[in-house]
């Protein structure tokens, strides 16, 4: 009894030191391999998806700012618009493109990026316009900076947005020249 009792100590004392040291195996593999799984999912899957969304985000909005029901539901028509067909802009064009602005009560977290067409019957807009860029690109940034997510995410909100682009616009160049802007592309990120 006494040589049983010996074995079984030496067994436990033998599988005790196996036992400590089998945890911490598995434990630094799942430290190492976690954040390399993690990396390599967010690098090659989530990414590659957000920026095909948003590849994606422009064109259909700008699909959607030419067809007729969307233009004609944004002035505003009573009638629907199903019947008449949108009025083209005549005039002076100016185009601005790629104007990001951080949004108001994000802390800088979320911006918006805008593209938009300005529209005046004056022949000088265009010329004006270049000479007070720094002005007019100022004024555009400052405007959409003021405005927060819900503001523009309610309805109506873009037509407010543009609204309120017009007259700083018209501000900044000195003279009421813009009398329609449209927008081209509208991302909020």
């Amino acid at each position: 009894m006494a040589d049983e009792q010996i074995n079984e100590d030496v067994e436990v004392e033998e599988m005790a030191p196996k036992k400590a040291a089998v945890p911490w195996i598995p434990l630094i593999l799942v430290l190492l391999f976690i954040p390399i799984i993690t990396l390599v999912l967010v690098e090659f899957v989530v990414i590659p998806k957000l920026r095909n969304a948003l590849q994606d985000s422009p064109s259909a909005a700008v699909q959607e700012a030419s067809s007729p029901q969307a233009g004609e539901k944004d002035v505003g028509d009573s009638d629907g618009g199903k019947d008449s067909p949108v009025p083209r802009a005549q005039g002076t064009t100016v185009v601005y493109e790629d104007i990001i602005s951080n949004v108001a009560g994000t802390m800088g977290t979320r911006f918006l990026k805008v593209s938009f067409q300005i529209v005046g019957d004056d022949p000088q807009l265009a010329s004006i316009a270049r000479m007070r860029d720094a002005q007019v690109r100022d004024s555009i940034i400052t405007t959409l900076s003021s405005r927060t997510i819900q503001e523009i995410e309610v309805v109506g909100g873009r037509n407010t947005l543009r609204v309120a682009l017009i007259g700083s616009i018209n501000e900044a160049l000195g003279v009421n020249l813009v009398d329609e802007l449209y927008f081209l592309d509208f991302i909020i990120q």
